[in-house]
């Protein structure tokens, strides 16, 4: 179970005002002579009659001129053309002949010098100074992997599309290492399924972070044909590090799997998280562990960086949990206990994995918003400043099964995922990653086995024919936005939360 917090007001701290990307210079020393009427007829062949802009940049009565009216040019080269009056000024690249074919014409008629602002080869979308980094926002997708690789392929693209750079999937010992080791204790990994998971992402330009877990069956401290068996730590340490490290030879840098393939452009594994809600009964069984998990960790990351220096391997992602039962620990106070038994944590953890989720309908945004600003202080108990992970964040739209999970409606998910995205990403917190879950969910299948009414199944943002829901819109635009690729500039100011 999860409390209830009370959301607070949170103020916001500009940063000052954002500069204007569209500003540019005369192409001239001298101003272009004006025609009569030349502002209208700007605005009548852009705004009415969608003739491109290129096409009429001539008829600008200035360059500062032409600015007001369009918001702004792409690249330009300034031509000199010699053109009748009774001519229509003509463009580069514009499906006639090139200005430059133009220059020194002459006629009986009386001609006009003028200068004509050519569009550069490649003309490019306006953009503004990008308020996170590239890789800041992505999003879970672990419901896709069940899908055909060909069916991957256009949510991919729309992943791309939208803005997003880096995929959240855990590359499952139990299904890469299904039997324990040979008679000499050789190990044997089954990587079909997930080299074509990589080969997906690479194509589509997106990158895999791997979320390293859980236990193989075989390999589970309570071995069993059940699937709780890989919930339970392993009982050897020395077969998890085994897997991590034949993960990190696969698909880190310089891996087998891009030596494989050179004909993709590599995009390697640079994040690798070790567990998933570790603080969780359910994840691990029978009860949760900080010390063991601690020691876990302190194993995988030695593993892991011994294949690829610059890994970063963060403490995978703690559940909401805000309290202590006997079911779960409380994700600050898990994080208190690791530090508490081992101090070494401080000098090798880069990150710490989170996961927010409402706690009622009536505030999604805020309550999302306020358990990081939790978090962050409870973590700041023990390593000040260390980056969070928001790995996972989300909303149900439906389900009736138990009351344990809040839902709200699509258009309210819509507003919470701008909302909460906006902020978060530009608030004091340190977070500096942030995943949405989920990208698809199981709401028009059978698999998992959970109640078909259950709201686990109703937290995709987009649906299976890789068409957006109103809510996966809301997040590619608020992408976009911090991207600095929106219609207008990211909002500079710094959210004040904690």
């Amino acid at each position: 179970m999860i409390e209830r917090q009370p959301a607070t007001t949170t103020q916001e701290k500009p940063r000052g005002a954002p500069k204007d990307p569209c500003s540019m210079q005369a192409a001239s020393s001298a101003p272009p002579r004006r025609r009569p009427g030349s502002r209208a007829l700007v605005a009548l062949l852009i705004g009415v009659l969608g003739v491109p802009v290129a096409m009429v940049r001539a008829w600008a009565p200035s360059p500062a001129e032409t600015v007001s009216l369009i918001g702004g040019t792409p690249p330009t080269t300034a031509v000199t053309v010699d053109i009748a009056p009774s001519e229509t000024p003509v463009m580069a690249g514009a499906g006639v002949a090139p200005a430059s074919s133009r220059i020194g014409t002459r006629s009986a008629r009386a001609q006009t010098r003028r200068t004509v602002l050519a569009p550069a080869q490649t003309p490019t979308t306006v953009t503004w100074p990008a308020r996170v980094g590239a890789e800041t926002i992505g999003v879970n997708a672990q419901f896709l992997f069940d899908m055909a690789p060909e069916s991957r392929v256009p949510h991919f693209q729309q992943m791309h599309a939208a803005g997003i750079s880096v995929v959240r999937r855990d590359a499952n010992w139990n299904e890469i290492e299904p039997h324990p080791p040979g008679l000499f204790g050789a190990h044997q990994y089954d990587w079909r399924r997930y080299d074509e998971w990589a080969m997906g992402l690479a194509q589509a330009g997106l990158r895999w972070q791997i979320t390293l877990g859980y236990s193989a069956v075989w390999a589970s401290s309570r071995p069993s044909d059940k699937p709780e068996a890989q919930f339970y730590p392993p009982a050897r340490t020395a077969d998890f590090t085994a897997y991590a490290t034949a993960v990190a030879r696969r698909y880190g840098q310089g891996g087998e799997f891009w030596r494989a393939n050179p004909q993709l452009t590599a995009r390697p594994v640079t994040t690798y998280e070790v567990w998933n809600e570790q603080n969780e009964s359910h994840w691990w069984q029978p009860q949760p562990d900080p010390v063991a998990y601690a020691d876990l960790y302190l194993a995988s990351r030695a593993a892991v960086v011994a294949v690829d220096p610059s890994a970063s391997v963060v403490v995978g992602g703690l559940s909401t949990q805000l309290t202590s039962t006997k079911a779960a620990i409380a994700a600050k106070d898990f994080v208190a206990q690791m530090y508490g038994a081992r101090g070494e944590l401080r000098s090798v953890v880069p990150a710490i994995g989170y996961h927010s989720y409402p706690h009622s309908s009536q505030s999604p945004a805020e309550d999302v918003v306020q358990n990081v600003v939790d978090f962050r202080a409870g973590v700041n108990a023990v390593h000040p400043g260390v980056p969070i992970l928001l790995n996972e964040y989300g909303w149900s739209t439906q389900g009736t099964a138990g009351d344990a999970i809040p839902t709200v409606s699509e258009s309210e998910r819509a507003n919470a995922i701008a909302t909460a995205t906006d902020r978060l990403a530009r608030s004091n917190c340190g977070v500096v990653q942030l995943m949405i879950h989920t990208w698809v969910g199981f709401e028009d299948t059978p698999y998992p086995p959970i109640p078909l009414d259950s709201p686990e199944r109703w937290y995709g943002i987009y649906n299976r024919d890789a068409t957006p829901k109103p809510s996966g819109a809301a997040y590619a635009a608020t992408i976009q936005r911090l991207l600095g690729r929106g219609p207008g500039p990211p909002d500079p100011a710094t959210v004040d939360l904690c």
